[in-house]
């Protein structure tokens, strides 16, 4: 029996949002690697990247890399990365500027 083609893009994020308890890190001890079981929100692996690319990968697997309904999976793509990429960026600078504040 085939699996569903969105079945595949819900697993990868739901894996990737499962793996976050594995690189969580304790920001006071920047070498401390912690499990905490509790959900996590932003850090590495991005659940929403992760879903976003395995969904390109599928419809351009089943679909083909010339389909319509490809290059809309990878404008998708596209639109995730660049939004995540700038998010941690200025969510990284807004750190070190607070960190400067408490200090």
């Amino acid at each position: 029996m085939p699996v569903p083609s969105f079945l595949i893009p819900v697993l990868a994020g739901l894996g990737a949002q499962a793996l976050k308890p594995l690189f969580s890190r304790d920001h006071r001890d920047e070498q401390a690697r912690t499990l905490d079981p509790r959900p996590r929100y932003g850090g590495m692996p991005s659940a929403h990247v992760a879903f976003a690319t395995s969904l390109a990968a599928v419809v351009g697997i089943t679909e083909g890399p010339a389909s319509a309904i490809f290059a809309i999976a990878v404008a998708i793509l596209i639109f995730v990365l660049d939004d995540a990429l700038r998010l941690r960026i200025f969510l990284g600078r807004y750190g070190v500027a607070l960190r400067r504040l408490l200090e």
